[in-house]
């Protein structure tokens, strides 16, 4: 299965930490001209999902988890620690909403930064931490 381009931004976007719309656009190079917008959007999907920041115009900055005891850092830390769990688990150890839990999990697996290994629905699918995600602080 191919990566979707929001994918390919987060994983170099992680390589370069920081970077400038030229730089991210050189990576691309099989983006035509008038579909550089679609990078852009995938630029300002990551802001908006706090994965990157703005430093100044034009270089963004890879940032990988937000700020300390956020919900989101929280549903992450619980995710490092169990390595293998299910949405139930990450809602009792982060004291996180299930909604939230949920839409998190789905994010994670899209970007395959975590997979689905058993299961399903809330109550009984289990995931796992890529092997790359293991030995790593941030996601």
């Amino acid at each position: 299965m191919s990566e979707t381009l929001l994918q390919q931004v987060v994983k170099v976007a992680i390589v370069l930490v920081e970077f400038t719309d030229s730089e991210l656009e050189f990576r691309f190079p099989e983006i035509a001209w008038r579909e550089k917008h679609k990078l852009q959007n995938a630029v300002n999907l990551l802001i908006n999902r706090g994965l990157i920041e703005q430093v100044q115009h034009p270089v963004y900055r890879y940032i990988g988890t937000p700020a300390e005891n956020s919900t989101l850092s929280r549903m992450w830390l619980a995710m490092k620690i169990k390595k293998v769990f299910t949405c139930q688990d990450v809602v009792i150890f982060s004291e996180t909403r299930k909604t939230y839990v949920q839409k998190y999990v789905s994010a994670l697996e899209r970007l395959k930064i975590i997979f689905h290994i058993s299961g399903q629905g809330y109550e009984n699918a289990v995931y796992k931490l890529a092997d790359n995600q293991l030995n790593q602080a941030r996601h």
